[in-house]
């Protein structure tokens, strides 16, 4: 998903069993309890594997009971407590893999993802920055760092973890479209630029990616060029209803009315409960003096949202200029009620 928005949801990491309990070794240790416990574990393995997670629970339970000190069982229970949606104590069980073996990277990676379904984004960037440490070079994991720094606003961090997964792997989608993302709520636009062009060699038929390109063109000021990204965005999405919104709203900038009603009208086509587009609609029929059918679509957004005090406003407008003071009066009276600033402004131009 190559969306803003895309960036700030959680990363899917896809465990597997750990060697030492997929392939059971016989534990430290030549005693009964030692032998009860590989016995349990294995039990365990064998139920995690074939979807018995309570019974995976219980059995690998017993075995840290007799052998607590084995990483390897916390983190298979750590496994089957993730699958039944038991975070806090998936979290719990794999920490506890993490403190008996400090340099096992994929006890950090796991308790990373986690954290990340439970909305923990600073012990997600905890674990994972441990993770880095043990594998700088991993693309996946400095993916996952970046993703979790830009979910708690931090994006230089965010453009750093991307910048070096990329140098890993250049052609890694994720770490650019998560770059271009940070880039863009930095305001470094013409940086977000480069990096969706990026996006878009790795998968030229992203709208999305399309999409994001001609909105960082818009905030330089480059209506033309993101004119043309959402034109193409279109032809690989037309029912995108975001990029017909985008494109009207280039095209009101450069005075285009027509084009942008007509972009707005498809918008709603798609969502015709939107206030706001159709506000925005009026607005384009205002600026090319269609007066009546700004009024309908003024109307309609305040039948929608009827505290909506812009739309009120510019219906009292759109009535004082078809020369309706009385209905003018009306909206101004509307506005006041809703303890608008606009209520007065709109009082003047129609006292003026």
């Amino acid at each position: 998903m190559m969306a803003r928005s895309l960036f700030m949801i959680a990363a899917v990491l896809l465990f597997s069993l750990p060697a030492a309990l997929a392939q059971p070794q016989a534990p430290s240790g030549k005693n009964q309890a030692s032998n009860d416990a590989q016995a349990l574990a294995q039990q365990g393995a064998e139920s995690l594997q074939a979807g018995r997670y309570e019974d995976a629970v219980i059995a690998l339970r017993q075995a840290i009971t007799l052998r607590p000190d084995w990483a390897e069982a916390h983190f298979t229970l750590g496994l089957a407590l993730k699958r039944m949606n038991k975070d806090k104590d998936a979290a719990e069980a794999f920490s506890e893999a993490a403190k008996l073996k400090p340099d096992w990277y994929e006890a950090y990676r796991a308790l990373g993802a986690v954290y990340n379904h439970m909305g923990q984004p600073s012990k997600v960037v905890e674990a994972l920055q441990k993770a880095v440490q043990l594998r700088p070079a991993d693309t996946d994991t400095l993916t996952f760092l970046g993703i979790a720094y830009a979910g708690m606003g931090k994006n230089n961090e965010a453009v750093g973890a991307f910048l070096k997964a990329i140098q890993q792997n250049p052609d890694d989608i994720r770490s650019q479209a998560g770059l271009a993302s940070a880039y863009e709520r930095m305001g470094k636009h013409k940086e977000a630029i480069e990096t969706y062009k990026e996006v878009l060699r790795l998968n030229p038929d992203s709208a999305a990616a399309y999409n994001n390109l001609g909105l960082s063109h818009s905030k330089l000021g480059q209506s033309h060029e993101a004119i043309e990204d959402y034109k193409k965005a279109l032809v690989l999405d037309p029912e995108h209803a975001a990029v017909h919104l985008n494109l009207g709203t280039e095209y009101f900038k450069l005075g285009r009315w027509g084009e942008s009603a007509e972009a707005y009208q498809k918008a709603l086509s798609f969502r015709p409960e939107s206030y706001e587009l159709h506000f925005h609609l009026g607005r384009s029929y205002h600026k090319a003096q269609r007066l009546n059918e700004a009024k309908e679509a003024y109307r309609k957004a305040i039948s929608l949202n009827s505290d909506y005090a812009e739309a009120h406003f510019n219906l009292g407008m759109v009535y004082f200029e078809l020369g309706d003071r009385s209905a003018a009066l009306e909206q101004q009276r509307i506005l006041t009620s809703l303890g608008s600033d606009l209520a007065r402004d709109l009082l003047k131009k129609i006292e003026r």
